[in-house]
This record gives structure tokens, C-alpha cells and sequence, in this order.
């Protein structure tokens, strides 16, 4: 919760951008995300009952919204909170089920293929709604309502980066209210912040990275574009290009921390073999301290008074009980992924 992330315990929490400002992806994974992932020892998931989702609950009561809009905004920000997260702008079908909304939304869709071709599930990835449970339809049947509703989504957007202290942003949005096909929906909304969020096609041809600073937080912007851009009516080539440019994007920020993840998952599975050995051979001193003291009840053993194997077995059970107390959920990586060779 937001008490934690004011001190992350992780690497991140010594990126300073005031002292290194990379202007290109290139650079951001080489100054920044490879010698972060080097010193990383944890994986943070963001949980459903953080208490900051009682404000977008509170929200979605206020306005009205469907409750299944709000659970699929819940579990779309779920996701590790030290790896970059992905912003969008209002993803279509949020009053479906979570499977079938993804299904039924083109970009939504594209990004579940683009990150497990890359190593993840959708579910591990953050997905940010610039204006979160709002939808189209909505805005249009509640004109009176809308305008401080944009703002108090996108307010709800700015606290979640606050809160969580993502480290970075991949922009797949290039919002501008100014547009004519927009103005009858947001002709209203205006915000500081809104520009330092935005991307570009331009941006993303070149692999630009910029900042975003909001209170005492400051995240790199990955400029992407949104999918559905793909899917406009333009010839083979252009297609071609796009989807090649935004994918190499997705490729190159992503795929650092998709070996780390495995190798990660790879050290909690080696850690739960030790776990288990340990448990095991804890209940074996176990049982024989106890098959011991019946078998002295009943006088089986002759010299009671002589050095027995039970001091040894002692000794091995106090030497156990604090190794098994170490080897909690979180031990792996402090264990394993100090390891030579990780990145």
C-alpha cells in the first residue's frame, strides 16, 4: 500500500532522474534498467484489497459505474509494481468478464500476444486507463456529470503513479483533447500533467524516452503509441512498419526484466525443493525424539547415561528451526538471485 512505496525495497529506489535524464530507450536500458535489475532482489505485486482501490470504489459509487468495469480496472493494475507499466486510454468492453473483455478489444488483445511472445502473462504486467471506467457511451449519456468526472479519473491515474512509485511508463496513448474527433468528449478536460503522459508516433519511431513528475515522484515515459493504430486503414507497408516499431519497443524494454522473471521464478522453485527437504528431515529428528523418550519410558536402552545420538539430533534440530524460519515466501531471491550471471 501506499505506506510501503514510499520506500521500495528495491533497486528502484535509488533511480534518482534529476541526475540522469535518458532521452532514448537505448539509454534508459543501459544506465538505468540493466544495473537496476542487477541489485533487485524482489517481486512486488500490487494487491486487489489495497486500500487504494476504496477510493475507486468510491468513485465508481459515486457515478454510478457498472461494477464489473470496476473489477476489470482492479485486476488490469494488479500487476508487478517494480517493472514498467503500460498506459492506455480507455480500453473498450470493460462491462464484459475479464477473458472476454480482453477478446473483445483489439488492443487489450495485441498486448496479452506482444507480452507473452515476450515471456509474461497480461496479469503480471500493469495496465493503466488514462481515465479509468469511463467509457464512451457513458460520457455521452451524462453530459452534466462528465466534466469533473474526467478530472477525477485522470486525479485517480495520478495517484496510482504517486502511490506505487512506478519507476516507468510506457505511453501507448497520445491523448489530445483538442482534436475534433474528441471535442464533443472532452472538450472540457485540461490538466498540467496530461502532455508529460502523452506520446507520439514520432516519439516511438525513435525510441524517445522523456519524464513524467508528479509530487515527490519522477518516472521515465517510453514513448509507444496506441494498438489500435494498427488496425486504421493504411496500406501493407505502413502497417508493416508500425507494428514492427511498436513490437521492437515492447521487445526491448520488456524483455530484460522477462529473464529476470524467469530466472526469479526459477530460484523460488529451487528454494521450495530446499524448503521441503528441510521440513522433511525437521519431522524425522521430530520423530525420533519422540520414538526416543517412549523407548527410555520403557528402559530400552541400557547405558541411559552415556552420550546418545539423540544430543546429535538436538543439535541438528536447533540448527534447523532457524533455517526454516529464514526460508520464507521472500527468500528466494535474497538467496539465489545474487547469483553471477543473472542479467
Amino acid at each position: 500500500m501506499a505506506d510501503q512505496t514510499d520506500v521500495l525495497i528495491n533497486s528502484f529506489k535509488t533511480l534518482n532522474p534529476f541526475i540522469s535524464h535518458p532521452d532514448s530507450l537505448e539509454e534508459l536500458l543501459d544506465k538505468i534498467i540493466q544495473p537496476a535489475l542487477r541489485t533487485q532482489r524482489t517481486v512486488e505485486r500490487i494487491h486487489p484489497n489495497d486500500p487504494f482501490f476504496d477510493r475507486a470504489k468510491n468513485l465508481r459509487q459515486k457515478y454510478k459505474l457498472p461494477q464489473k468495469g470496476f473489477e476489470n480496472f482492479q485486476r488490469l493494475l494488479c500487476g508487478i509494481r517494480d517493472f514498467p507499466c503500460i498506459l492506455l486510454q480507455n480500453p473498450k468492453n470493460d462491462e464484459l468478464e475479464f477473458e472476454e473483455m480482453i477478446a473483445e478489444t483489439d488492443s487489450l488483445y495485441w498486448l496479452q500476444e506482444v507480452l507473452n511472445n515476450n515471456g509474461f502473462n497480461l496479469d503480471d504486467i500493469i495496465v493503466i486507463d488514462l481515465f479509468p471506467m469511463l467509457t464512451d457511451t457513458w460520457l455521452e449519456e451524462h453530459p452534466d456529470e462528465s466534466p469533473q468526472a474526467i478530472q477525477d479519473m485522470f486525479n485517480l491515474t495520478l495517484d496510482f503513479i504517486h502511490e506505487f512509485k512506478l519507476p516507468i511508463i510506457l505511453s501507448c496513448q497520445c491523448f489530445n483533447p483538442s482534436r475534433k474527433t474528441r471535442k464533443t468528449l472532452w472538450a472540457s478536460f485540461s490538466h498540467t500533467k496530461i502532455g508529460d503522459l502523452r506520446s507520439s508516433m514520432n516519439g516511438a519511431e525513435f525510441h524517445t524516452v522523456s519524464q513524467f513528475s508528479h509530487m515527490t515522484h519522477t518516472a521515465h515515459v517510453v514513448h509507444g503509441f496506441h494498438p489500435a493504430h494498427l488496425s486504421y486503414d493504411h496500406c501493407e507497408d505502413y502497417i508493416e512498419f508500425w507494428n514492427t516499431t511498436l513490437r521492437t519497443i515492447f521487445h526491448l524494454l520488456f524483455g530484460p526484466y522477462a529473464k529476470y522473471l524467469q530466472r526469479y521464478r526459477a530460484a523460488q522453485s529451487e528454494i521450495e525443493l530446499i524448503r521441503s527437504s528441510f521440513q522433511a528431515l525437521h519431522r524425522r529428528v521430530t520423530k525420533f525424539d519422540r520414538v526416543h523418550e517412549q523407548g527410555l519410558a520403557l528402559d530400552m536402552f541400557e547405558n541411559q547415561d552415556e552420550p546418545s545420538i539423540l544430543d546429535d539430533w538436538n543439535d541438528l534440530k536447533s540448527t534447523l528451526d532457524p533455517i526454516l524460519k529464514k526460508l520464507s515466501p521472500k527468500t528466494p531471491a535474497n538467496l539465489l538471485l545474487s547469483a553471477p550471471g543473472l542479467i
